[in-house]
């Protein structure tokens, strides 16, 4: 496998309440576990390949749509694809998520 020296691959596991350190060792060093503090997430879907400029283009329309609805998005956004390789471009599903700090549900 060719590995990216600045790309990171993160995997979320849902374990509410659990402690990492009773999550199996990783057998690779350049695999590390942390423990994501829970939040709220907006987030816009787009199908495709997640080209740079369609990723930019859908992080910018979720932001300003955040700030005209008078939300307080945090700096940055994460890319989600949820596809496997051999899925057609048309039937993927990618979506960016901001986060929402100090968002509370109603």
């Amino acid at each position: 496998m060719i590995m990216h020296p600045c790309l990171t691959l993160p995997l979320y596991l849902s374990c509410p309440n659990a402690d990492p350190s009773q999550l199996p060792t990783p057998n690779d060093t350049r695999i590390s576990v942390k423990q994501q503090e829970c939040g709220y997430f907006a987030a816009v879907r787009f199908s495709g390949w997640p080209l740079d400029f369609e990723v930019v283009q859908a992080e910018r329309g979720l932001r300003s749509a955040l700030l005209r609805d008078g939300l307080n998005p945090a700096p940055g956004y994460s890319l989600a694809r949820y596809n496997e390789p051999t899925v057609p471009p048309f039937l993927r599903r990618n979506e960016v998520l901001i986060q929402l700090p100090g968002f509370e549900w109603p």
